[in-house]
């Protein structure tokens, strides 16, 4: 039987079908909200606290949530919300009596109309926010919000062009116009109720059990949950006194309706943008940064919109709206994301009623005072000058208010503790530095790329970027106990090693139940001198596994003064059982042992009665180590392998005729080998080497020794791979001996 709680397919349909609701309410929203609210206002001449109202009359109905929720407990939530959209239309019908009265009485109508929108409206967004928990998870909560948000805003956008376009139009007088397009909101509002309808829902309203005084107290008190509720209160604020934009270009600066609703529609586009741009990096930088952030470019917004006097031409406060519309949005969706965190599960409308309730009652202060400021600006407006350059505006003191808030914002976000979030620094670091947003259009890639190959060269791409979220990306990707990434994020960390996640290697590498343990091991090579590195090598060279110990040697071969871990070195590969650990502690040696001793135990494979692939893979790494040029021998190998001995001797003796002792013996060289003739090989061999004079470079000492040790060996331990390599490291030596 399902729980209360809904799947992810449900969750994606639920997603889908909300996303649609809010395109919907972009257009009834638009139709019915403040904007042309404001219009009506101005044309029945209502007062600035009038407009101060409507301006918070959104958030002020709030205040009704409590008493109004009682209604619908032991309903269906999403019912519930449906019929909360649906009324919030067909109370708008309302403003069909303007048609039919003027003065103050049509101010009455329009305010109680709007009152009663507001009322519904709050109602719908109680239920909004949790609908917006219920079809979305933690991880993707902050993308969900954004992808919505961004529906409603281009939505809100068309209609406001619409608006624009109808309120222009010389032939359809204002009254005319303004409540036409109220009407098609109402339509459109019928629709996005029956969206709401669809969005599957399994849970009932709960019975408030706690009463608002005592829910009040307890919230308030717990800095984890008042901090983002008084956020939130802050900037709704705000927003409220950046929506005085409207009546402000209006009254202040004369401008004709139409101007009004286009000035609407590039703060649409802005609150759109900010959607878009939270979607790509709300869940990766964490909301408090990005409040933070954003309140600090908003300050210096308000501040110039606070000096500018009204004689600007108005294409400036045009872009101080779009500014001031993109940041508070901005704000305002990672607010959104924040409570939306401390949401809890049960009893989860009655904390939304309350978040509601306190919202109101700052919002209808703000209102109020942001009216009341409005007629104090008008008293003293153009009474600064600097230079005979008049400063401020009408609407100056209201803008102020807007600004001080910012102040409070900004210290509560800093307390707020979010998980996982990036620092102001390092946020500001991601969103503005190239660095920083090609890491973020790499990991949106990752996300969506399915192809294997193109997810490899991502994620190398991303293990180059030295961006904070870069780091976090692949610190969350190393975290993982089974990732088709992990193994691709490891070795970009050992190519382009990154001193942050040194610590996340180590504890990778230390975890004998790690199946990425030896690409870890590997990957701390590059950390070269890092002690985090150097103590986790360290340990590993006792760990479980042989592989593990070998790897490990080969890594800490490369930090400064590793030759104290060779006689250990030399211990361990003693139990070298195969030819991978093999190759890892010749390497090691390499780097450890700079005089070469290890070139003793030449045939040491051949002691062990090692494979011949395996004897093949030793002599060709151990050639390589030397660089004798060519030809080489892995190729050599290569040909016998494909071929025959034959094919072997072919491409090597002719070649190898520039040194006498090869040329002037070709045909028995040949010979033995084609006879098998053992004897004559090794003792031809051994002659040679025993005639190269090489004390100069000990290394090829220390091979000589190695080499002349078969001399002592029993002939019949040798096969072909020991015989051939014999005799290209005998004509190698010959051939750099002084002699």
């Amino acid at each position: 039987m399902p729980t209360k709680f809904l799947n992810d397919q449900e969750k994606r349909f639920g997603q889908k079908r909300m996303f649609w609701a809010e395109i919907f309410n972009g257009f009834s929203s638009i139709f019915l909200g403040d904007t042309l609210v404001f219009l009506l206002a101005v044309y029945f001449n209502a007062g600035n606290v009038v407009l101060g109202f409507i301006s918070s009359g959104v958030y002020v109905a709030g205040i009704a949530m409590p008493l109004m929720m009682r209604v619908f407990e032991g309903r269906s939530q999403e019912k519930c919300h449906a019929f909360c959209w649906h009324m919030r239309g067909i109370v708008s019908l309302g403003y069909v009596a303007l048609f039919f009265i003027t003065g103050k009485s049509a101010v009455a109508v329009l305010v109680l109309t709007y009152s009663l929108f507001c009322v519904f409206r709050a109602l719908g967004v109680v239920f909004n926010d949790i609908t917006s928990k219920n079809v979305s998870s933690i991880q993707n909560r902050g993308a969900v919000l954004s992808y919505v948000n961004t529906g409603y805003q281009g939505s809100s956008l068309v209609a406001k062009v619409m608006s624009a376009v109808v309120t222009g139009i010389k032939g359809i007088s204002t009254l005319v116009g303004i409540i036409g397009l109220q009407i098609f909101g109402v339509i459109a509002n019928v629709f996005g109720s029956i969206e709401y309808h669809r969005i599957p829902c399994r849970r009932a309203v709960e019975k408030n059990t706690v009463p608002l005084r005592k829910m009040i107290r307890d919230n308030l008190k717990n800095p984890a949950i008042s901090h983002p509720l008084w956020l939130k209160s802050i900037y709704i604020c705000i927003l409220i006194i950046i929506q005085m934009g409207v009546p402000f270009l209006s009254n202040s600066l004369g401008l004709n309706n139409n101007l009004v609703l286009i000035y609407s529609i590039v703060a649409a586009v802005g609150m759109m943008l900010s959607s878009v741009v939270m979607r790509s990096f709300s869940d990766k930088i964490g909301a408090k940064p990005l409040i933070m952030i954003n309140t600090i470019l908003l300050g210096i917004v308000l501040a110039i919109w606070i000096v500018l006097p009204s004689t600007v031409h108005f294409i400036f406060f045009f872009l101080l709206g779009f500014l001031a519309n993109f940041f508070i949005n901005c704000i305002n969706l990672m607010c959104g994301k924040m409570v939306a965190v401390i949401l809890p599960e049960e009893n989860a409308l009655g904390f939304s009623s309350f978040v509601n309730f306190l919202v109101a009652i700052c919002s209808l202060v703000c209102g109020i005072v942001a009216g009341y400021a409005v007629d104090l600006g008008g008293l003293i407006e153009g009474s600064f000058e600097i230079e005979q350059l008049p400063l401020g505006n009408h609407y100056s003191f209201c803008f102020l208010i807007a600004l001080v808030l910012c102040i409070p914002g900004y210290i509560l976000a800093v307390t707020v503790k979010e998980r996982g979030s990036l620092s102001a620094g390092e946020a500001a670091q991601a969103l503005f530095s190239m660095h920083g947003l090609r890491a973020f259009s790499m990991i949106d890639k990752i996300d969506k790329t399915k192809d294997p190959l193109r997810r490899r060269i991502l994620l190398m791409a991303l293990g180059t970027n030295y961006a904070g979220v870069a780091t976090s990306e692949l610190r969350l990707k190393l975290a993982s106990p089974f990732s088709a990434d992990k193994v691709e994020v490891i070795r970009a960390l050992g190519d382009c090693p990154r001193p942050a996640l040194v610590g996340d290697l180590a504890k990778i590498a230390l975890n004998d139940d790690s199946y990425v343990q030896l690409d870890a091991i590997g990957a701390l090579g590059g950390y070269v001198d890092d002690p985090v590195a150097r103590d986790a090598l360290q340990v590993l060279l006792d760990c479980k596994w042989g592989s593990s110990r070998s790897m490990a040697s080969k890594s800490l071969s490369r930090f400064t003064g590793s030759a104290e871990y060779l006689p250990k070195v030399n211990e361990l590969s003693l139990a070298a059982r195969h030819i991978d650990e093999e190759i890892d502690y010749l390497m090691a040696k390499r780097n450890m042992d700079k005089e070469g001793a290890f070139y003793r135990d030449f045939f040491i494979s051949v002691e062990k009665m090692h494979s011949p692939g395996y004897r093949q893979t030793r002599y060709a790494l151990l050639a390589s180590f030397l660089k004798f040029g060519s030809p080489r021998l892995a190729h050599l190998y290569e040909l016998m392998n494909i071929g025959t001995v034959d094919d072997f001797l072919d491409d090597f003796l002719p070649e190898a005729r520039d040194l006498e002792d090869i040329d002037s013996h070709f045909d028995e060289i040949l010979s033995a080998f084609q006879r098998s003739d053992r004897e004559a090989i090794v003792s031809f061999c051994m002659d040679m080497v025993q005639r190269s004079e090489v004390a100069y470079d000990s290394r090829f000492e220390n091979l000589k020794a190695g080499l002349l040790k078969a001399s002592g060996m029993n002939i019949n331990d040798f096969d072909v791979q020991d015989l051939l390599a014999m005799l290209y490291f005998g004509y190698s030596l010959r051939k750099v001996s002084k002699s």
